[in-house]
């Protein structure tokens, strides 16, 4: 936030001086960048200083940036609210906002990436899930390991409607007999 301050109050200390143009050129070579991403800069920090104090000093502890143009939204959500009076009231402001912002963003990744999931293989699948599962239960105690491990595997039984009445026990992973798949009309 406050690299955009400084930005802003360049520009309107050149524009006074009718310089504004050629110092915008030197701080875009000098950050590597166009200078439009020097306004989008100016832009999203002059969004973020809209907000009330008691917000922006909620936002600092929770360590969100609110110039940060990946929080815009979060930002155009918490100005369109009421003007809290209370921390209290800032902070689950800012709570319910950041928390719909995350959900709504989760939910358009998983539209994006169903697709995706759909078209790999069976066993590109299965060893990606394999993978998953070694790396979550490397160091934990095996009691612990099976007792997670059939609770996973049966709430996906469940969510999914399948029929698993036992599974089979096969000497390694190479020997677990794969699915006969229906072929294509």
């Amino acid at each position: 936030m406050n690299f955009g301050r400084i930005l802003r109050a360049y520009k309107v200390h050149h524009k006074a001086e009718r310089g504004w143009t050629a110092a915008l050129k030197v701080i875009a070579d000098a950050l590597q960048c166009d200078e439009r991403t020097v306004y989008r800069i100016i832009e999203d920090y002059e969004r973020a200083s809209q907000l009330p104090e008691i917000i922006l000093a909620v936002m600092a502890e929770q360590k969100i940036d609110p110039a940060a143009a990946k929080n815009a939204p979060v930002i155009e959500k918490l100005l369109e609210m009421p003007k809290p009076t209370t921390r209290v009231e800032a902070a689950d402001a800012v709570a319910a906002v950041v928390k719909d912002h995350h959900e709504r963003k989760g939910l358009r990744r998983t539209r994006q990436t169903a697709s995706k999931f759909v078209t790999i293989s069976l066993e590109a699948f299965a060893e990606r899930i394999v993978r998953q599962f070694e790396e979550r239960y490397r160091s934990i105690v095996p009691e612990e390991r099976d007792a997670e491990v059939r609770y996973v595997l049966e709430k996906v039984a469940n969510t999914l409607g399948v029929n698993v009445t036992e599974l089979r026990q096969s000497n390694g992973p190479a020997r677990v007999p794969k699915p006969v798949q229906a072929e294509a009309a």
